[in-house]
């Protein structure tokens, strides 16, 4: 069964002691294009992420900065530490994220995926509602779906983003499983 995680400081990771600019950076040693999402949510916090998301170090570093720009529109400059950590996805990423909220029918999916199929050891994060993203490295162009594959079991593919890590909505971590 998926638990649906803890409540916590939006600044750290599950266990307290993680910034999330610290998991933007790990994310990108990973090879994960990442961005700002707004804090506690998961919208963009700058324009144009799709071109703009990065696995450069000095850029992560000035997004997460610690002097937010507040209204700037330089998609550039500085967001603030407290941002959730976006995470692109196509280009080689595809993520498939099951609904198991209760009254979904992700977890089901989830078991006959994984018994039909024997879904590979990779990436999982448990979302901030009990979910489950499966991140998977895929050699060609996949489109965003939602529900097509199977009931509430979303793709995130070429144009799509994902909430990585560490970020927090409504005081609950995703985390890495």
């Amino acid at each position: 069964m998926l638990s649906t995680g803890v409540r916590q400081n939006p600044t750290q990771n599950r266990r307290g002691n993680m910034p999330l600019k610290d998991h933007a950076l790990a994310l990108a040693r990973k090879g994960f294009r990442v961005f700002p999402l707004i804090p506690n949510g998961k919208t963009p916090a700058i324009t144009n992420w799709q071109n703009l998301a990065t696995t450069d170090q000095a850029q992560i570093e000035t997004w997460w900065g610690n002097k937010p720009h507040g209204r700037n529109s330089d998609p550039l400059a500085s967001k603030g530490p407290n941002c959730n950590v976006g995470i692109a996805t196509g280009r080689g990423l595809v993520v498939i994220d099951y609904d198991t909220k209760p009254g979904k029918r992700g977890a089901e999916s989830l078991a006959v995926h994984e018994n039909i199929w024997g879904l590979p050891d990779t990436m999982r994060v448990r979302t901030a509602t009990g979910g489950l993203h499966v991140y998977l490295r895929i050699d060609r162009p996949v489109r965003n779906s939602v529900s097509k594959i199977a009931d509430d079991v979303d793709i995130r593919g070429d144009g799509g983003l994902v909430v990585g890590p560490g970020s927090v909505i409504d005081g609950v971590a995703y985390e890495i499983l």
